[in-house]
């Protein structure tokens, strides 16, 4: 044992994107999303925040806020699918429109 102690400090996701050049910025198009996860879904959301982006986090008393950002609304989409109603659009129109679509499909597979 040595009593050297390592300090390292981890640079944010927007600060990444910000070091990247405008060519790749340009090919990842980036859009900030907010999800409301009931408190009793968001241990799960937990295990995958950082992989879909997560800017930040908020427990309320009526759920936990998450913002991320994402290139995909597509996969984004497809994640949240398997919260149901425990979790909730709240910022991203096109995000909605997606999981509303999503969600019919899946009626009119299983009718």
């Amino acid at each position: 044992m040595l009593d050297d102690v390592f300090h390292t400090k981890h640079i944010s996701l927007q600060e990444y994107i910000d070091q990247q050049d405008q060519a790749w910025r340009r090919e990842h198009q980036f859009h900030e999303v907010e999800i409301a996860f009931a408190h009793e879904a968001a241990k799960f959301a937990e295990w995958r925040k950082y992989y879909f982006g997560l800017l930040e986090k908020d427990s309320r008393k009526d759920a936990v806020y998450m913002k991320f950002l994402i290139s995909d609304h597509e996969m984004m989409a497809r994640w949240l699918l398997q919260f149901g109603n425990h979790a909730r659009v709240i910022e991203s129109s096109s995000l909605q429109e997606r999981m509303r679509a999503l969600a019919s499909e899946l009626y009119q597979h299983y009718q």
